[in-house]
Protein backbone atom coordinates (compact mmCIF):
# COMPACT_ATOMS: atom_id res chain seq x y z
CA UNK A 1 0.00 0.00 0.00
CA UNK A 2 2.82 2.42 0.93
CA UNK A 3 4.52 1.75 -2.38
CA UNK A 4 1.27 2.44 -4.26
CA UNK A 5 0.63 5.69 -2.38
CA UNK A 6 4.19 6.81 -2.98
CA UNK A 7 3.86 6.11 -6.71
CA UNK A 8 0.55 7.97 -6.86
CA UNK A 9 2.04 10.98 -5.07
CA UNK A 10 5.03 11.01 -7.42
CA UNK A 11 2.74 10.83 -10.45
CA UNK A 12 0.58 13.67 -9.10
CA UNK A 13 3.67 15.84 -8.50
CA UNK A 14 4.92 15.28 -12.07
CA UNK A 15 1.43 16.03 -13.36
CA UNK A 16 1.31 19.35 -11.47
CA UNK A 17 4.83 20.27 -12.61
CA UNK A 18 3.85 19.74 -16.24
CA UNK A 19 0.66 21.76 -15.71
CA UNK A 20 2.64 24.68 -14.24
CA UNK A 21 5.16 24.45 -17.08
CA UNK A 22 2.28 24.55 -19.56
CA UNK A 23 0.84 27.71 -18.00
CA UNK A 24 4.20 29.43 -18.37
CA UNK A 25 4.66 28.15 -21.93
CA UNK A 26 1.25 29.49 -22.95
CA UNK A 27 2.18 32.94 -21.65
CA UNK A 28 5.31 32.95 -23.83
CA UNK A 29 3.53 31.35 -26.83
CA UNK A 30 6.89 30.10 -28.03
CA UNK A 31 7.32 26.50 -26.92
CA UNK A 32 4.27 25.08 -28.74
CA UNK A 33 4.98 24.42 -32.39
CA UNK A 34 3.04 22.92 -35.28
CA UNK A 35 4.12 20.21 -37.66
CA UNK A 36 2.16 19.68 -40.87
CA UNK A 37 1.42 16.39 -42.62
CA UNK A 38 0.03 16.43 -46.18
CA UNK A 39 -2.97 14.60 -47.54
CA UNK A 40 -2.30 13.41 -51.08
CA UNK A 41 -4.79 12.67 -53.86
CA UNK A 42 -4.11 9.03 -54.75
CA UNK A 43 -4.87 9.54 -58.45
CA UNK A 44 -2.97 12.77 -59.16
CA UNK A 45 -0.49 12.92 -56.22
CA UNK A 46 -1.55 16.52 -55.65
CA UNK A 47 -1.54 17.91 -52.11
CA UNK A 48 -5.20 18.46 -51.25
CA UNK A 49 -4.77 19.40 -47.62
CA UNK A 50 -2.70 19.40 -44.46
CA UNK A 51 -3.20 18.25 -40.89
CA UNK A 52 -1.81 20.48 -38.15
CA UNK A 53 -0.02 18.39 -35.50
CA UNK A 54 0.83 20.08 -32.21
CA UNK A 55 4.14 19.49 -30.41
CA UNK A 56 5.46 20.96 -27.16
CA UNK A 57 9.13 21.83 -27.33
CA UNK A 58 9.74 21.57 -23.58
CA UNK A 59 13.04 23.20 -22.52
CA UNK A 60 14.00 20.23 -20.32
CA UNK A 61 11.95 17.24 -21.50
CA UNK A 62 12.39 17.78 -25.24
CA UNK A 63 9.59 17.28 -27.78
CA UNK A 64 6.35 16.13 -26.13
CA UNK A 65 3.46 14.62 -28.10
CA UNK A 66 -0.20 15.62 -27.58
CA UNK A 67 -1.12 12.41 -25.75
CA UNK A 68 1.24 13.51 -22.96
CA UNK A 69 -0.04 17.04 -22.41
CA UNK A 70 -3.54 17.35 -23.92
CA UNK A 71 -5.25 15.42 -21.06
CA UNK A 72 -3.51 17.75 -18.58
CA UNK A 73 -4.61 20.79 -20.57
CA UNK A 74 -8.21 19.55 -20.50
CA UNK A 75 -8.17 18.87 -16.76
CA UNK A 76 -6.52 22.21 -15.95
CA UNK A 77 -8.86 24.26 -18.13
CA UNK A 78 -6.05 25.25 -20.50
CA UNK A 79 -7.36 23.49 -23.60
CA UNK A 80 -9.09 26.58 -25.02
CA UNK A 81 -5.92 28.70 -24.76
CA UNK A 82 -3.93 25.90 -26.33
CA UNK A 83 -6.47 25.47 -29.10
CA UNK A 84 -6.50 29.21 -29.74
CA UNK A 85 -2.75 29.09 -30.34
CA UNK A 86 -3.15 26.15 -32.76
CA UNK A 87 -5.88 27.84 -34.81
CA UNK A 88 -3.83 31.05 -35.00
CA UNK A 89 -0.68 29.32 -36.26
CA UNK A 90 -2.44 26.86 -38.57
CA UNK A 91 -4.66 29.43 -40.31
CA UNK A 92 -1.74 31.83 -40.71
CA UNK A 93 0.25 29.04 -42.37
CA UNK A 94 -2.64 28.09 -44.64
CA UNK A 95 -3.08 31.74 -45.62
CA UNK A 96 0.62 31.85 -46.58
CA UNK A 97 0.43 28.67 -48.65
CA UNK A 98 -2.77 29.65 -50.44
CA UNK A 99 -0.94 32.62 -51.93
CA UNK A 100 1.37 30.11 -53.68
CA UNK A 101 -1.21 27.75 -55.19
CA UNK A 102 -3.98 28.15 -57.74
CA UNK A 103 -6.35 25.62 -56.17
CA UNK A 104 -7.98 25.25 -52.73
CA UNK A 105 -6.23 23.32 -49.96
CA UNK A 106 -7.67 22.44 -46.58
CA UNK A 107 -6.22 22.59 -43.07
CA UNK A 108 -7.38 19.96 -40.59
CA UNK A 109 -7.21 20.71 -36.86
CA UNK A 110 -8.01 18.21 -34.13
CA UNK A 111 -10.47 19.44 -31.53
CA UNK A 112 -11.78 17.98 -28.26
CA UNK A 113 -15.27 17.98 -26.79
CA UNK A 114 -14.01 20.41 -24.11
CA UNK A 115 -13.15 22.96 -26.80
CA UNK A 116 -16.47 22.59 -28.59
CA UNK A 117 -18.37 23.10 -25.34
CA UNK A 118 -16.56 26.38 -24.63
CA UNK A 119 -18.93 29.26 -25.44
CA UNK A 120 -16.07 31.18 -27.09
CA UNK A 121 -15.20 28.39 -29.51
CA UNK A 122 -17.35 29.17 -32.55
CA UNK A 123 -16.85 32.96 -32.37
CA UNK A 124 -13.11 32.49 -32.04
CA UNK A 125 -12.89 30.28 -35.15
CA UNK A 126 -14.95 32.67 -37.26
CA UNK A 127 -12.83 35.59 -36.04
CA UNK A 128 -9.58 33.86 -37.01
CA UNK A 129 -10.90 32.80 -40.42
CA UNK A 130 -11.71 36.46 -41.15
CA UNK A 131 -8.37 37.64 -39.78
CA UNK A 132 -6.35 35.40 -42.10
CA UNK A 133 -8.76 35.65 -45.07
CA UNK A 134 -9.31 31.89 -45.16
CA UNK A 135 -12.59 30.52 -46.52
CA UNK A 136 -14.47 28.43 -43.92
CA UNK A 137 -14.61 25.64 -46.52
CA UNK A 138 -10.84 25.28 -46.26
CA UNK A 139 -10.96 24.51 -42.54
CA UNK A 140 -11.62 20.98 -41.31
CA UNK A 141 -12.35 20.17 -37.68
CA UNK A 142 -11.21 16.64 -36.91
CA UNK A 143 -13.48 14.85 -34.45
CA UNK A 144 -12.98 11.36 -33.06
CA UNK A 145 -15.66 8.70 -32.95
CA UNK A 146 -15.68 9.21 -29.18
CA UNK A 147 -16.81 12.81 -29.65
CA UNK A 148 -19.57 11.60 -31.98
CA UNK A 149 -20.87 9.34 -29.24
CA UNK A 150 -20.37 11.78 -26.35
CA UNK A 151 -21.83 14.84 -28.05
CA UNK A 152 -24.28 16.86 -25.98
CA UNK A 153 -27.17 18.95 -27.27
CA UNK A 154 -24.98 22.05 -26.79
CA UNK A 155 -21.93 20.66 -28.64
CA UNK A 156 -24.20 19.46 -31.45
CA UNK A 157 -25.63 22.98 -31.82
CA UNK A 158 -22.13 24.49 -31.86
CA UNK A 159 -20.99 22.08 -34.57
CA UNK A 160 -24.11 22.87 -36.59
CA UNK A 161 -23.26 26.61 -36.36
CA UNK A 162 -19.86 25.93 -37.89
CA UNK A 163 -21.34 23.72 -40.60
CA UNK A 164 -23.73 26.53 -41.44
CA UNK A 165 -20.88 28.97 -42.18
CA UNK A 166 -19.11 26.34 -44.31
CA UNK A 167 -16.54 24.73 -41.99
CA UNK A 168 -16.01 21.03 -42.78
CA UNK A 169 -16.17 18.14 -40.33
CA UNK A 170 -13.77 15.20 -40.59
CA UNK A 171 -14.05 12.00 -38.56
CA UNK A 172 -10.61 10.82 -37.43
CA UNK A 173 -9.44 7.23 -36.72
CA UNK A 174 -12.72 5.81 -37.98
CA UNK A 175 -13.51 2.14 -37.53
CA UNK A 176 -12.06 1.34 -34.11
CA UNK A 177 -14.79 2.99 -32.03
CA UNK A 178 -18.43 2.20 -31.54
CA UNK A 179 -20.09 4.95 -33.53
CA UNK A 180 -23.03 4.04 -35.74
CA UNK A 181 -24.04 5.16 -39.21
CA UNK A 182 -26.60 7.37 -37.48
CA UNK A 183 -23.75 9.19 -35.75
CA UNK A 184 -22.18 9.88 -39.15
CA UNK A 185 -25.47 11.13 -40.52
CA UNK A 186 -26.06 13.53 -37.60
CA UNK A 187 -23.58 15.91 -39.23
CA UNK A 188 -22.62 16.69 -42.80
CA UNK A 189 -19.31 14.83 -42.58
CA UNK A 190 -16.89 15.88 -45.31
CA UNK A 191 -14.11 13.32 -44.81
CA UNK A 192 -13.75 9.93 -43.19
CA UNK A 193 -10.23 9.01 -42.06
CA UNK A 194 -9.85 5.26 -41.66
CA UNK A 195 -7.81 4.13 -38.66
CA UNK A 196 -4.32 2.99 -39.71
CA UNK A 197 -4.69 -0.34 -37.92
CA UNK A 198 -6.94 -1.60 -40.73
CA UNK A 199 -4.20 -1.03 -43.29
CA UNK A 200 -1.56 -2.61 -41.05
CA UNK A 201 -3.60 -5.82 -40.87
CA UNK A 202 -4.90 -5.82 -44.46
CA UNK A 203 -2.03 -7.71 -46.21
CA UNK A 204 -2.50 -10.69 -43.86
CA UNK A 205 -6.29 -10.63 -43.76
CA UNK A 206 -8.90 -10.98 -46.49
CA UNK A 207 -11.50 -10.01 -43.93
CA UNK A 208 -9.54 -6.83 -43.13
CA UNK A 209 -9.47 -5.94 -46.83
CA UNK A 210 -13.21 -6.46 -47.15
CA UNK A 211 -13.87 -4.29 -44.11
CA UNK A 212 -11.72 -1.48 -45.52
CA UNK A 213 -13.45 -1.77 -48.88
CA UNK A 214 -16.85 -1.59 -47.15
CA UNK A 215 -15.92 1.51 -45.14
CA UNK A 216 -14.70 3.24 -48.31
CA UNK A 217 -17.90 2.33 -50.16
CA UNK A 218 -20.07 3.58 -47.27
CA UNK A 219 -18.12 6.84 -47.18
CA UNK A 220 -18.63 7.35 -50.90
CA UNK A 221 -22.32 6.46 -50.69
CA UNK A 222 -22.74 9.13 -48.00
CA UNK A 223 -20.95 11.70 -50.19
CA UNK A 224 -17.71 11.75 -48.20
CA UNK A 225 -14.09 11.79 -49.25
CA UNK A 226 -12.17 8.91 -47.67
CA UNK A 227 -8.62 9.20 -46.32
CA UNK A 228 -6.41 6.29 -45.35
CA UNK A 229 -4.09 6.98 -42.42
CA UNK A 230 -0.76 5.31 -41.78
CA UNK A 231 0.30 4.75 -45.41
CA UNK A 232 3.91 3.65 -44.95
CA UNK A 233 4.89 1.58 -48.00
CA UNK A 234 4.40 1.19 -51.73
CA UNK A 235 2.35 -1.93 -50.98
CA UNK A 236 0.04 0.15 -48.76
CA UNK A 237 -0.37 2.68 -51.53
CA UNK A 238 -1.21 0.01 -54.10
CA UNK A 239 -3.91 -1.36 -51.77
CA UNK A 240 -5.52 2.09 -51.57
CA UNK A 241 -5.53 2.46 -55.35
CA UNK A 242 -7.11 -0.98 -55.69
CA UNK A 243 -9.83 -0.06 -53.17
CA UNK A 244 -10.38 3.35 -54.82
CA UNK A 245 -9.68 5.32 -51.68
CA UNK A 246 -9.50 9.08 -52.32
CA UNK A 247 -6.58 10.34 -50.25
CA UNK A 248 -3.43 9.05 -48.60
CA UNK A 249 -1.83 10.27 -45.38
CA UNK A 250 1.34 8.69 -44.05
CA UNK A 251 5.12 8.61 -44.27
CA UNK A 252 5.05 7.14 -47.78
CA UNK A 253 3.41 10.26 -49.23
CA UNK A 254 4.65 12.83 -46.70
CA UNK A 255 5.80 12.75 -43.08
CA UNK A 256 4.98 15.46 -40.49
CA UNK A 257 7.19 18.50 -41.18
CA UNK A 258 7.88 21.90 -39.68
CA UNK A 259 6.60 24.93 -41.61
CA UNK A 260 9.82 25.46 -43.59
CA UNK A 261 10.11 21.82 -44.67
CA UNK A 262 6.40 21.65 -45.48
CA UNK A 263 6.71 24.76 -47.67
CA UNK A 264 9.61 23.16 -49.54
CA UNK A 265 7.56 19.97 -49.93
CA UNK A 266 4.67 22.00 -51.36
CA UNK A 267 6.97 23.73 -53.85
CA UNK A 268 8.27 20.36 -55.07
CA UNK A 269 4.72 19.09 -55.44
CA UNK A 270 3.74 22.16 -57.49
CA UNK A 271 6.77 21.72 -59.75
CA UNK A 272 5.93 18.04 -60.24
CA UNK A 273 2.34 18.89 -61.12
CA UNK A 274 3.52 21.47 -63.69
CA UNK A 275 5.61 18.83 -65.46
CA UNK A 276 2.62 16.47 -65.43
CA UNK A 277 0.35 19.03 -67.10
CA UNK A 278 3.05 19.61 -69.74
CA UNK A 279 2.97 15.86 -70.47
CA UNK A 280 6.58 15.53 -69.31
CA UNK A 281 5.83 13.31 -66.33
CA UNK A 282 3.70 10.25 -65.65
CA UNK A 283 1.71 9.96 -62.43
CA UNK A 284 1.18 8.63 -59.86
CA UNK A 285 4.65 8.43 -58.38
CA UNK A 286 6.33 8.91 -55.03
CA UNK A 287 8.21 12.18 -54.64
Amino acid sequence: MKRTLKGTKHSFTKHKELENDMREALKKRQEFILFFQPEIDITTMQIVGWEALLRWKHPEKGILLPEVFIPIAEEAGLIFSLGDLVFEQALYQLHTWLSRVSYPMTMAINVSIKQIEDKRFVKNIIKKLKKWHVSPMMLELELTEKILMEKTSFSKKEIQKLLKVGVHITIDDYGMGLSSLKDLMDFQVYKLKIDKRFLQRAPQSDKGMRIMETIIEIGHLLGMKVVMEGVETNQDFKILRKLRCDYSQGYYTGQPMDDASATEFLEKNLAMRELFFQNQLDLPLKF
